[in-house]
């Protein structure tokens, strides 16, 4: 029998969020076998997340897990996780009982999709190679809404969406009669034909940008809305000086990245709004919708 630590952070404890976390692990029938509260002091944070101690969030991180009292409970059965999808649970058993610590030493992720019917696994890829999708349905369609509510304020008529896997933040403006053009290295992350009008690139490889302005144009885009991975997007700028959009619209899952790419834009422009939206409950992480206004 195997076990692991879950831990119920600040601010899920100071929303009242302790039975509800304990109720839905029992539901699917994990047992807990230990729990206590206890409240981090800094040094204990940062010794407990160690590991990320290189990392840009590590200051941040450790500030939260400090910042109050949190619920850490021992839960068992990782290689049975009842939570996961039923096509996943041999393959992530294999992994979870292989010797892939002697493939893959030291830190990375691994990612284990099921797509088409099939499961496939990914070391360290730079992009989710099955794509990406949301989870969440509620947040994600509160997202949806508030993007597709900023297009119709802003009268935007034309939008370039990169990283647009399938659409998910962009279809509703196409069924309101809006142009889009999409680029990304994947579409449709369950499996289905690629829709209309996408470009499958890499954004992350530098000759993207000056192959997709031969093949399609600048297009005069009204708005350019990107929803990039964790990383973010350093070459945002180089886009935006040749594309030229009125508008950028940028959803991110990491200020960090966020910060970043803004603080390296040379064009001028100012922000009109910014949303947070929960889609990680219990969490220190949310998800960001920036709307910036070009000049």
């Amino acid at each position: 029998m195997e076990r692991t630590l879950s831990i119920i952070k600040p601010d899920g404890v100071k929303r009242g969020l302790i039975g509800e976390v304990v109720r839905m692990l029992e539901q699917n029938n994990l047992d807990i076998v230990a729990m206590k509260m206890l409240h981090m002091t800094k040094k204990q944070a940062e010794g407990f997340y160690a590991v990320h101690r290189e990392r840009p969030f590590f200051e941040s991180l450790t500030d939260f897990m400090s910042s109050g009292p949190a619920i850490s409970n021992e839960v068992l059965e990782v290689p049975q996780c009842k939570i996961m999808r039923g096509e996943l649970q041999s393959a992530f058993t294999q992994l979870y009982e292989g010797d892939w610590t002697q493939d893959h030493p030291g830190h990375g992720h691994c990612e284990l999709y099921f797509k088409s019917g099939e499961v496939s696994l990914s070391w360290d890829a730079s992009y989710a190679h099955g794509g990406f999708s949301q989870v969440y349905e509620e947040m994600n369609q509160a997202l949806q809404d508030r993007v597709q509510t900023q297009l119709e304020d802003l009268e935007v008529r034309r939008l370039l969406d990169i990283f647009s896997g399938s659409g998910n933040l962009s279809n509703a403006f196409v069924q309101s009669g809006g142009d889009r053009l999409m680029i990304d290295n994947y579409s449709n992350a369950n499996g289905g034909d690629k829709p209309e009008n996408f470009y499958q690139m890499d954004l992350y490889d530098e000759q993207t940008l000056p192959n997709f302005i031969r093949r399609a144009g600048t297009s005069d885009f009204d708005a350019l809305l990107i929803d990039p991975p964790r990383r973010g997007f350093p070459g945002l700028d180089n886009w935006v000086k040749k594309i030229k959009p009125r508008y950028v619209f940028y959803v991110s899952c990491n200020p960090a990245s966020l910060a970043r790419d803004l603080r390296g834009l040379t064009t001028r422009f100012r922000i009109k709004s910014v949303q947070l939206l929960d889609l990680f409950p219990a969490t220190a992480h949310f998800e960001t919708f920036v709307v910036l206004q070009m000049r």
